[in-house]
């Protein structure tokens, strides 16, 4: 168990002053603060979209539209799992799921 909780330790509260007045805010200096503690893209991404595609500013419209293309290269490329089949069980009933070894993969695909 940990002596203090995660709300009230010191990073934390940076972190979450950092995302209310530098995503949230006009402050230049808590959006920055807020890239570097955050450290995610969600923090870029915000920032992009709101000082690229609503305000004009030309290097966040960049960073914004670099990120909506990576976004449907993203979606396009990723493989996606297929399904094969779906059943219900009913009470009693068990399923057993096996996959071919590597090399009969290969040979079958």
């Amino acid at each position: 168990m940990q002596l203090i909780p995660r709300s009230v330790r010191p990073m934390a509260l940076v972190r979450r002053r950092a995302l209310r007045r530098g995503l949230r805010g006009n402050s230049a200096m808590w959006r920055w603060i807020a890239v570097i503690v955050i450290g995610r893209s969600s923090a870029v991404r915000h920032v992009a979209f709101r000082d690229g595609l609503r305000r004009g500013n030309r290097f966040w419209r960049i960073v914004a539209y670099g990120i909506l293309v990576s976004d449907v290269a993203n979606k396009v490329a990723v493989k996606r799992p297929e399904r094969l089949a779906t059943e219900r069980l009913v009470a009693g009933q068990a399923v057993e799921v096996r996959s071919l070894p590597a090399s009969a993969r290969r040979a079958a695909s």
